[in-house]
């Protein structure tokens, strides 16, 4: 099946292929989150053009086609040079028999032998807190993340990690799951994102399958989910989430989700469920600093075996600002481009092949403290006062439009940027945000305002 098949003189055999479509969609961008689900998948066999491939217990045959089909096709046929196919078939259920290595254990009591670690989707291996780059912007999330890990049910539950994309919350979630799994064996872990979890219930209700689905996310121990903000409005699936999240909750088990925004910003969240959020702890995880990006980047090149000059790497890092799925993708381009040209790569090398990065993310720049001083020239207060207690109209309404600035055009956490206000906290800053929102299409004078102070922080509108 998998043995010393020459294909078309370019692999050995069909594991070396498959490694090589495996390969092939880790390394780009698009497509990491395809290589992810088929994490641990293996070939069973291989006849004339078509590949089949076994998934990971649990992982459910339809939502692997549905999302991985089209990606691996086509690379396969990139990789061979004629069309290939693929099926994708569900792993092989355990011998019923006792046989095999599993027989050999010690019974350790059913909540060691009886279950699987984990079920849903694979975890990342690369998504480690080992392999986490903590700075300023994220480091109370990792705090917060270790403790979870280090005591599952504990004082943290749930832990909502909210962020904007590509700051890594999905791999501080993978990292907790990983860490569970090391340091309580004996615990269940579920892993799913938002958007698989309602493919699975669709599909459990349409095959009448809705108790086996229920059942395999209602006993984990540690359920974590990815996305949470892609339930709301799907009333049959935020249903089912609800009371999956309050049975497992009630019962004590660990949760973790993660969220591109605060729970009460998630529009058309039910009340109830967002009530839920809200009772644990949310952390927000910010963009990454420059020290930070530095950092990234050069474990990055190291992992992918290369040197890279301190004076490319901050020029990088300077370059590219918004998240670090950009910035990894920012350094496989150049390193790319130096393998394929032969160029050693240097930062004039870096700034040709990366310019069309420049000039795109010019909006972090503007920081927290520029838009207070912009604030306080406009309306003519001071800085203490746009900071301090004070709740008279002279101050509130400068202060609100601050906030608002801050959140529209800095990476500033709402963590960092209450505190930057006199020690407030991130609702002070939500709600800011919303009363000038919801103010601005009917005040001309306001937006006659932000606009003015945008021109002079040199923004465009």
């Amino acid at each position: 099946m998998t043995g010393q098949l020459h294909i078309e003189g370019l692999f050995e055999n069909a594991d070396e292929l498959w490694e090589n479509v495996l390969a092939a969609l880790r390394r780009l961008p698009s497509r990491r989150s395809q290589a992810e689900c088929l994490h641990g998948s293996r070939v069973v066999a291989l006849d004339a053009g078509q590949i089949t491939v076994s998934l990971p217990e649990g992982l459910s045959t339809q939502f692997v086609e549905k999302r991985c089909h089209r990606a691996v096709v086509e690379i396969l046929n990139r990789l061979t040079g004629k069309p290939f196919e693929v099926r994708f078939v569900a792993a092989p259920a355990a011998s019923a028999s006792g046989t095999g290595p599993a027989a050999d254990a010690p019974d350790n009591g059913a909540r060691r032998t009886a279950r699987p670690a984990l079920t849903g989707q694979p975890l990342n291996p690369r998504y480690t807190f080992d392999t986490f780059a903590s700075g300023e912007s994220n480091a109370f999330a990792c705090r917060a993340a270790l403790a979870v890990a280090a005591q599952p049910g504990g004082a943290y539950n749930p832990l909502v990690l909210c962020g904007g994309v590509g700051v890594g919350k999905t791999h501080l979630l993978q990292a907790i799951g990983h860490e569970i799994a090391r340091a309580h064996p004996g615990l269940r872990l579920a892993h799913v994102t938002a958007d698989a979890f309602t493919y699975e219930f669709v599909t459990a209700i349409r095959e009448r399958r809705c108790d086996a689905f229920r059942k395999r996310y209602r006993q984990a121990d540690v359920w974590l989910v990815d996305d949470i903000q892609f339930v709301a409005q799907k009333e049959s699936t935020e249903e089912e989430f609800f009371l999956t999240f309050t049975a497992l909750q009630e019962a004590g088990h660990q949760i973790v989700v993660t969220s591109d925004r605060y729970p009460r910003e998630v529009q058309f969240l039910e009340a109830r469920l967002r009530s839920r959020l809200e009772s644990g702890l949310i952390v927000e995880v910010g963009s990454p600093d420059l020290e930070t990006r530095v950092r990234i980047l050069r474990r990055k090149a190291e992992a992918e075996g290369m040197r890279v000059s301190d004076d490319v790497l901050l020029f990088v890092a300077n370059s590219v600002q918004s998240n670090v799925r950009t910035l990894e993708g920012a350094l496989i381009k150049l390193l790319a481009y130096s393998s394929l040209t032969r160029r050693p790569l240097t930062e004039s090398v870096a700034r040709d092949v990366l310019e069309g990065y420049s000039g795109k993310h010019a909006a972090p720049t503007i920081t927290v403290e520029m838009i207070q001083r912009a604030i306080c020239d406009f309306y003519h207060v001071d800085l203490k006062a746009l900071t301090s207690k004070r709740r008279d109209r002279a101050v509130v309404l400068p202060r609100q439009v601050a906030m608002y600035l801050a959140r529209q055009v800095t990476e500033a956490p709402l963590t960092d940027i209450g505190h930057r206000f006199g020690g407030r906290d991130h609702s002070t800053v939500i709600a800011a945000c919303k009363k000038i929102e919801s103010s601005l299409p009917g005040d001309g004078q306001l937006r006659d305002a932000v606009a003015e102070i945008s021109r002079r922080l040199g923004l465009d509108g």
